[in-house]
């Protein structure tokens, strides 16, 4: 790609609406914040200045990006706190053009280790929805998710999540969600909570094929009915999968930087996040835990143009996807789906840029 063409691009990028999929809320803590509200709660960490943070916040492996994680978590210890986040994560994503948010979060953690309510975290959660949806015109859902670490019948907490999911579905929770460490948890053990949720009226978005290959994605699939998967990208490894993706319209949330900081993938150029497309699998592009990668929704979208070459229609079609296959009612669907198209033709114009598929 020619030198002006990519500016052209990159134009386009910083000023195309945007949906994000894949955010879990408490890896949107800023690093500044993080400090804040360590020093308020008397919790120590390993750096005391906010380029500590960011240096802190660089993993060699999933264990390690576990325990940076759950320091974290330790800092969050009432409703304000999580209104805190929640606002800041809707200035984020204002200052992006992003639209539409589906958020995750670990409330079972947070109350086996600290004690806290699900319902002291949604307090504050929803008090910082109602500031970003109505100061920040961005629109949240959310997405409880079970540690997977947590089996059911162990403590109740799987079940516990589960329950209270489906409880609150009229204020914004729109699926049940699994996390963690993929490795001996398996989604198979999940099945029967899953069932149940889904047979509630909840969306299922596990986490699969992120550290664990096709057959953790094919345990989402079969035994969690999945409607997405959070990542999902070592689909690739496995051609049947591919074309069950595909002929389901199951999407992958793809998140490509968190990937190769957790050292799934070597390089950008090296992500198959094209050869997911190309099987015909809807893809959505997504950040994942952004200031612990060091990265943006947008600096992603900039990483496909600049490491393999997207074009602004393809761009275009990662979005339109994203709205595509969010948990947002029909209705709302098709209220945003029409406010993208306004939104990426005049950001193509702007930026000169052609949105014609090639």
């Amino acid at each position: 790609m020619k030198t002006d063409e990519l500016k052209q691009l990159e134009q386009f990028i910083l000023q195309m609406p945007k949906v994000e999929l894949h955010l879990h809320l408490e890896g949107t803590v800023r690093p500044a914040t993080l400090l804040d509200l360590a020093r308020r709660h008397g919790v120590k960490l390993p750096a005391d200045d906010v380029e500590g943070v960011r240096h802190w916040y660089r993993f060699d492996h999933f264990l390690q990006f576990v325990e940076v994680w759950l320091a974290i978590l330790n800092c969050l210890r009432d409703g304000a706190d999580f209104a805190r986040v929640v606002r800041e994560l809707g200035e984020t994503a204002a200052a992006q053009r992003v639209r539409y948010v589906q958020v995750t979060f670990t409330p079972s953690t947070h109350q086996r280790h600290k004690g806290i309510s699900f319902d002291e975290i949604w307090e504050g959660i929803r008090e910082g929805t109602a500031w970003v949806e109505r100061e920040r015109d961005v629109r949240l859902q959310f997405v409880p998710d079970i540690p997977r670490n947590f089996h059911p019948g162990s403590d109740g907490s799987a079940e516990a999540t589960a329950e209270w999911a489906i409880a609150h579905q009229k204020e914004g929770v729109v699926a049940l969600g699994l996390g963690g460490i993929e490795a001996g948890n398996p989604p198979e053990l999940f099945a029967e909570v899953f069932q149940h949720a889904k047979a509630q009226g909840l969306g299922s978005w596990p986490h699969a094929g992120e550290t664990v290959g096709p057959e953790s994605v094919w345990g989402a699939v079969r035994a969690l009915r999945a409607d997405r998967i959070a990542h999902g990208v070592r689909a690739v490894e496995d051609p049947d999968l591919l074309a069950y993706l595909a002929r389901r319209r199951i999407a992958c949330d793809i998140c490509p930087t968190s990937n190769l900081r957790l050292g799934i993938y070597p390089s950008f150029t090296q992500h198959p996040i094209r050869k997911l497309i190309a099987a015909g699998v809807p893809v959505t592009l997504n950040s994942d835990d952004p200031p612990m990668f060091h990265t943006t929704l947008t600096d992603e979208f900039l990483t496909l143009a600049r490491y393999q070459a997207f074009t602004a229609a393809e761009l275009a079609a990662l979005v339109r996807t994203g709205v595509e296959v969010s948990f947002l009612s029909g209705a709302e669907k098709t209220a945003l789906a029409a406010r993208i198209e306004r939104e990426l033709s005049d950001a193509a114009s702007g930026a000169g840029v052609n949105l014609a598929s090639e």
